[in-house]
């Protein structure tokens, strides 16, 4: 189904110009989320692996791989001082849904629960990680503008929810309490909801007043899912290779 974009740009008195632009705007950004959900970032066989046939050390391993990524709020606030004025109130909003749901304690609750379930400690390359998490680095921060920073924004929290719900399934189906997976429920529960508010009242109404962004929104969207995608098939070759065979 397309998506429907709510814009508050078109309408009965909306001047012919303007519509024909958010007309675009939506087109636009209707094909980049297209691209998102059918990426394979988005659609990989590590996840449907993780959710089918992983065992609980292997999900909990990357887990710890998901972990070192920087805490999401503390990445949305390296852009907060950055955001235009049409947008600064609705990104410091999810920043304190962020921290307000502890985000960052439940994920810790969680992995140490699973860490309480294994043995054997997980081997993280640190260069692998660095280049997975530039995105949510202070250096991206300082290179790139805020279109670049709303495109990985926008498909992070498109991806979220599904990968959530998959690794979720993957840790009930081999029995692990409920309990500790609080931070699973809250992010498939709310994250596809974060995506349209992304979406409708960030890049929308930034469009709308400076529409040439549309490419760095387009690059920021391409560089995580490039980021994304190569790790997944990274990951998927060196550290679980004969599970992802038996998947597909």
């Amino acid at each position: 189904m397309t998506p429907v974009i709510d814009s508050q740009a078109s309408g009965p008195g909306t001047p012919p110009r303007a519509a024909f632009t958010d007309a675009l705007t939506r087109a636009a950004l209707e094909r980049l989320e297209l691209q998102i959900t059918r990426s394979y970032a988005h659609n990989s066989l590590l996840y449907s692996t993780l959710e089918n046939l992983a065992d609980v050390e292997t999900i909990t391993h990357f887990m710890h791989w998901d972990g070192a990524q920087p805490p999401f709020a503390r990445y949305l606030r390296l852009w907060l001082p950055r955001a235009p004025d049409c947008i600064r109130r609705e990104l410091g909003d999810h920043i304190n849904i962020e921290e307000n749901q502890r985000h960052s304690e439940l994920f810790t609750e969680m992995l140490r629960h699973l860490d309480s379930l294994v043995s054997s400690e997980t081997d993280l390359d640190q260069d692998r990680l660095a280049e997975l998490n530039y995105t949510f680095s202070e250096r991206c921060a300082e290179e790139r503008d805020i279109g670049f920073f709303l495109g990985g924004f926008w498909a992070t929290e498109i991806m979220s929810a599904k990968r959530c719900l998959q690794i979720y399934r993957g840790l009930r189906r081999n029995r692990v309490a409920d309990g500790p997976l609080e931070y699973f429920r809250i992010h498939f529960d709310s994250d596809e909801a974060h995506s349209r508010v992304v979406r409708d009242r960030m890049i929308v109404p930034v469009l709308q007043r400076t529409p040439y962004l549309l490419g760095a929104i387009r690059h920021g969207v391409h560089d995580r899912l490039s980021r994304s995608g190569a790790y997944v098939m990274w990951y998927e070759m060196t550290r679980l290779p004969s599970l992802v065979e038996e998947s597909s």
